[in-house]
Formats: C-alpha cells, structure tokens, sequence
C-alpha cells in the first residue's frame, strides 16, 4: 500500500513539473466530489486531503474536505469503536457508550439484578459518578484538523498526522508516523 501511495505521488508530482513547463499539455484535474474539472496548473487544494491517481493523461482526485469527517464511523475491526469527528473540531474515540440507560439495564442484568447495581451507585457516590468510572480509560477525546493534506489529532499527552481517503462509507486512515498502521471505519 505505502509503494502504491509513493508511486501515485511521484507520477502526481511529476506531472506538476510537467505542467510548469507547458500549459498547453496541462492534464486535468477530474473531482470525484462534484466540483468542475481543473488542470493541474490551476488547482489550489486548501484544508482538504487528497488522492491523485494516474490514467491516461488525467488525473483523478478524490478531495477528502473536512466536512467529509463529520460524523460518527464505527471500526470494521469492531463495531463498538467509534471515532466521532464533530464539526467544531473536537472529536472523541473508543468504546462510546450512545445509549447510558441501555448499557446500565444490561450490566444490572448481567450482573443480577438492579440492586447490585444500586449498591454500586452508592460505592461510587451516585449513578453519574460510577458511569464515569466504568469509561475511564474507554474513550480519548481529541481536536483535530485537516491541513496541508494532513488529518492532524491533537490529544492529551501527544499529536497523531493520517493520511486520509474516504470511498463511498469507507474511512481509511493511515499513519504518517508509523509506518504500516492503517484502520478501516464505516460511517454510521
């Protein structure tokens, strides 16, 4: 996948020099998000990530914008693992609990019964505090954002850069800082 990617930058940038040198041969530019067509020469890509693929004398690109992120995708590992990207630039991920009341009816039940479960709430001085404790360590919050073709996540104690493509409800995202780490999300 990493030669794959390194060689449509290569061919990518290689027709940039290209274009530099002869306008009149300028391939094109053909946006998968709906946007016109453009040649290389004219292209100007802001806070957006993108894929450049080779055919012919054209150039696709998939122009992931930011708003592209927004949402909730679920981990095809796990669909419990959620990564959450709002549109204010925060985000949170992990194993998030959507439905409180729902989790705490089967941890009653899986645990027998409703008072054991009161008894906890107690322990821990009230409901809210034993559900803060139970996802301690199950969800990271984070801000993130897209520049210079670059997913930037920010969280607490380091920063994370992805490359990021999305095809069709497929999010992928792959490790610019160690090599060979990619995850695969669906949008939900």
């Amino acid at each position: 996948m990493k030669k794959l990617w390194l060689g449509m930058v290569v061919l990518f940038v290689g027709a940039l020099v290209a274009c530099a040198s002869d306008e009149s041969d300028d391939p094109v530019l053909e946006s998968e998000t709906g946007s016109e067509a453009v040649s290389v020469s004219e292209a100007v890509v802001e806070d957006a990530v993108y894929v450049a693929v080779y055919v012919s004398d054209t150039y696709t690109v998939a122009f992931v914008e930011a708003e592209a992120l927004i949402g909730t995708w679920s981990s095809q590992f796990d669909e419990e693992y959620l990564l959450i990207f709002d549109a204010d630039g925060t985000g949170v991920r992990g194993y998030v609990i959507e439905d409180i009341d729902y989790f705490l009816e089967e941890l009653a039940e899986g645990i027998g019964g409703q008072d054991l479960l009161e008894d906890a709430f107690e322990e821990f001085g009230g409901r809210d505090e034993f559900v803060a404790f139970l996802l301690t360590g199950m969800v990271e919050s984070f801000e993130w954002e897209v520049s210079e073709d670059v997913l930037h996540v920010e969280l607490e104690f380091f920063n994370e850069e992805w490359q990021v493509s999305i095809e069709g409800d497929v999010l992928t995202i792959e490790s610019l800082q160690i090599p060979d780490v990619s995850y695969r999300y669906t949008r939900r």
